[in-house]
């Protein structure tokens, strides 16, 4: 597998300072060789010579493509004199996307790297697409390696047909804490295990068909409760709990050939202090904090690709110190490419003027731009001699996939949970099943009652919120029917930043609350949301909300297949 090489001659020239606590054996592979071949690196370096300084600044930036069509976007960013270096697609359909990278292709006279968060599908910016899967619910099989593979080789597919280089993924964080609103069922699991599993198979797949990959979010998340679009957030871990968890997730992800590495607006305070840092430094998160990714990174785990920001147009980034500062801190501090903007001539400009003040020096945005340069000639794209040849996902995948990932997570596998004659009147209740833009899944709701109704029941359907009734009506309202089924697909709502379920009244009189009414959850969505509804005596996750999922539910919920899925993740109640 071609490596990404960083044809510098300060390489290593940084002293480690970790205490004697947390020295050991280096462990990580070393993705510095095999070199580059001597064609590739004459074009880095005759590339890197070429350059002003204004373009060096632009191959750091990986500008948002969020004009209707890539030559308005190009032609405003001319006029500012910037030449991003990448850009990541912002919602457009499948058909303006590919005249979109053809478009780039044609104008960039350096290639640019073209971004999409590739995890459970090109869904959530390409606007005609779908979602495959997402990591948890290959986590939740017996093949997981099989299935990773398949759902990284289709994703591989679609960026490809779209002109798509660089895969923001996969997502190594862990599923710990059910009220974190990053993880999720991006997340594989909370064992690092099986994350490593899963995100394995996904760096190897997209890194052999030419595809770079890049793992996220440096230095871990899963344990706060915050989000960082709206504030830094932390990881409480110290070293060796670190270690155990993250590092050897890291450390794998470099072996299995990861070129690219996202740091997040993400806090490692006790390991921070524990390399050197002072209360201040160690508060930073590690999109701006030297020892994560200088000492714990690079000379600690090893990796010597290329680092990248999450977006900076988070709270998380912007929170912390003014733009004008917070920019150039985050190159100083080891980052090679500033992801995102809220405005980009102003980004633009603080970056010039860090330059040209030398609180940014031209070696230092050398060194980026050179890695940024590696990871495109890595690509084969400075030559066209990109990889091409992918191989087609097996037909009816998804469907395999969802008979062997929907779980049971309480109830007896030995008795169907609905059957024909004893359940015609049911009364559907319906959490979410809302788009939101990471996951703009929508109308599965109708789709599962009409696999009901398939099978002879009488559906009622009642989206939740809904109007007012009491609790005493809403009771006698259940006990009209023979069972009651709560379909959630839900997502975090960008409105609220709310995880829990949403009732039509504080007290919630739509909950399941009465213990002589039958009660069922299926979740297609949140692995978590059975705590949320403790009462109900059978409840099935699917983690994916597709059709897929939808259907296989439904098939099990009668008996008519059995249940395999093993839940990845704690999911009883509390």
């Amino acid at each position: 597998m071609p490596c990404l090489v960083v044809p510098s001659a300060r390489r290593g020239h940084h002293t480690t300072r970790h205490p004697d606590r947390c020295r050991r054996e280096y462990r990580g592979g070393n993705i510095i060789e095999p070199l580059l071949a001597e064609p590739a690196l004459q074009w880095v370096d005759q590339t890197l010579d070429a350059l002003s300084v204004d373009e060096l600044i632009g191959q750091v930036m990986c500008v948002y493509l969020d004009s209707p069509t890539a030559c308005e976007w190009w032609t405003d960013l001319s006029e500012l004199g910037l030449k991003p270096g990448a850009t990541m697609f912002v919602s457009r359909t499948s058909g303006q996307a590919q005249q979109d990278s053809d478009y780039l292709r044609q104008v960039s006279d350096v290639p640019m790297l073209v971004a999409g968060n590739l995890e459970a599908g090109l869904h959530n910016f390409i606007t005609d697409d779908r979602a495959l899967a997402v990591p948890m619910q290959v986590a939740a099989t017996g093949r997981r390696r099989q299935f990773a593979e398949q759902l990284a080789g289709d994703l591989a597919l679609q960026a490809r047909s779209l002109g798509i280089n660089w895969a923001f993924g996969p997502v190594v964080d862990l599923a710990v804490n059910p009220r974190n609103p990053i993880t999720g069922t991006r997340s594989a699991s909370g064992d690092p295990v099986i994350v490593t599993e899963v995100a394995g198979a996904i760096v190897e797949t997209l890194e052999s068909v030419g595809i770079a990959s890049c793992v996220k979010h440096f230095p871990g998340d899963g344990f706060d409760n915050r989000d960082q679009h709206l504030s830094t957030t932390t990881n409480p871990l110290g070293w060796a709990e670190w270690d155990g968890l993250f590092g050897q997730t890291y450390t794998s992800m470099i072996r299995r050939g990861a070129r690219s590495i996202m740091a997040g607006h993400i806090r490692l305070p006790h390991v921070a202090a524990e390399f050197g840092a002072n209360e201040t430094e160690a508060a930073l998160p590690a999109s701006l904090s030297r020892w994560l990714l200088r000492d714990l990174l690079r000379d600690r785990l090893g990796f010597d690709g290329l680092i990248s920001t999450d977006s900076t147009s988070m709270a998380g980034f912007t929170s912390v110190m003014p733009r004008a500062q917070a920019l150039p801190a985050a190159l100083n501090a080891g980052c090679d490419l500033i992801l995102g903007n809220i405005d980009v001539a102003e980004d633009f400009g603080h970056l010039r003027t860090a330059v040209r003040t030398g609180v940014l020096t031209e070696e230092r945005l050398r060194d980026a731009a050179r890695r940024v340069l590696s990871l495109k000639a890595s690509l084969g794209l400075h030559d066209g001699s990109a990889q091409s040849s992918i191989a087609r996902p097996r037909a009816g995948w998804l469907r395999e996939l969802a008979d062997e990932s929907v779980t049971l997570i309480k109830g007896d596998r030995a008795d169907a949970a609905l059957d024909r004659e004893r359940d015609r009147r049911i009364l559907l209740y319906v959490l979410g099943d809302e788009p939101s833009s990471m996951e703009p899944s929508a109308g599965l709701a109708e789709r599962f009652a009409a696999e009901l109704g398939a099978r002879g029941a009488e559906v009622t359907l009642q989206r939740i919120p809904g109007p007012f009734r009491s609790i005493a009506a809403e009771r006698i309202h259940q006990l009209e029917y023979d069972v009651c089924v709560y379909f959630a697909n839900t997502k975090l709502p960008e409105s609220s930043n709310n995880l829990g379920p949403v009732w039509s009244h504080f007290k919630g009189a739509d909950a399941p609350r009465h213990a002589e009414v039958r009660y069922v959850l299926v979740s297609v969505s949140d692995p978590f949301l059975l705590p949320e509804l403790p009462s109900v005596q059978i409840a099935v996750n699917g983690y994916t909300p597709t059709v897929e999922v939808v259907d296989a539910c439904v098939a099990k919920l009668y008996g008519e297949s059995q249940f395999k899925g093993v839940s990845p993740v704690t999911a009883a109640p509390m």
